[in-house]
């Protein structure tokens, strides 16, 4: 019955408030909305149109005879502050993973474009297949090159190749006497970039 009542009365209060458009002048003396009405409310707060615009005020901040209208209650008003806070810092958050994850895919793009317009065409013979990419020799120069990540297929050393890679500086490897050599590498893979997730 408490809530009927409390309903009935604020319900009263918006239908003359809407009739009645006064001057709000809020506890702080300074503050005053010429030609205010309220429009909308909350546990916390009041929305006031007037002739300036539309001003959210806090319950508190009202006048004292405008604020007995609203049964003001700390706790309820604490809650929605903190509810409202809670919802406007996930839609920050969700917008700050969305702007990141575009600026991801975005470096994503560059560097595949990049990638692509480096490309050259490897052509000669497998010299060895390894888990990281196969060896070449080149067809001109007899020069011995690493493409990473290439896709042998069912090729086997010997066999003549052409792959398209773009140049990855060099590679480092150890040959079968135990010296460490230092050839020309490729990649015939778009790089990847790590958009932080």
């Amino acid at each position: 019955m408490k809530n009927l009542s409390y309903y009935a009365a604020v319900l009263l209060f918006f239908s003359t408030a809407q009739l009645r458009a006064d001057d709000i002048t809020l506890v702080d003396g300074k503050t005053v909305y010429h030609n205010a009405k309220i429009i909308n409310y909350d546990a916390a707060s009041v929305t006031i149109k007037h002739s300036a615009g539309i001003a959210r005020v806090m319950i508190p901040d009202l006048p004292p005879e405008l604020r007995a209208q609203f049964k003001y209650d700390a706790d309820a008003a604490n809650k929605a502050l903190a509810d409202e806070k809670a919802q406007a810092d996930a839609r920050i958050a969700a917008q700050i993973v969305q702007q990141a994850s575009h600026a991801g895919l975005n470096a994503q793009a560059q560097a595949d474009q990049d990638w692509k317009r480096s490309l050259v065409r490897v052509t000669g013979t497998i010299f060895q297949i390894t888990t990281d990419g196969v060896f070449i020799r080149l067809s001109v120069g007899d020069q011995l090159v690493f493409v990473k990540h290439a896709n042998p297929g069912n090729c086997i050393d010997g066999d003549f190749v052409s792959v398209e890679a773009a140049p990855s500086g060099s590679y480092q490897y150890t040959d079968v006497n135990g010296s460490t050599r230092t050839i020309r590498a490729f990649d015939s893979a778009p790089p990847h970039i790590d958009s932080g997730k």
